[in-house]
């Protein structure tokens, strides 16, 4: 299998905490394209045919994985753990 790069691993980890193409896109400082496209390489290397079985595959094989706490909305009240951005949603993004 080939490797996945730096930027295909955090968009596989933004898309499974939860967060929409445009949110990863905005958060990451690329275009919506330039995603779209790390995400078919992605697929394409995990040999997956949706998003989902990538991300699940790409967890499986150890290159990220998640707290359950990544699944929960940010709450407005609550500090940002490092972030620089967030997205316009609100959703706490961890990458």
């Amino acid at each position: 299998m080939e490797m996945l790069t730096d930027r295909e691993v955090s968009v596989l980890k933004c898309l499974a905490e939860g967060h929409e193409l445009e949110d990863v896109a905005e958060v990451l400082c690329k275009s919506r394209s330039t995603i779209d496209k790390t995400l078919k390489s992605a697929k394409r290397k995990l040999q997956a045919s949706t998003t989902a079985n990538a991300v699940y595959k790409a967890m499986k094989i150890g290159l990220f994985s998640l707290l359950i706490a990544s699944w929960v909305p940010h709450n407005p009240g609550m500090a940002v753990r490092n972030m620089s951005r967030t997205p316009r949603n609100g959703r706490e993004l961890l990458i």
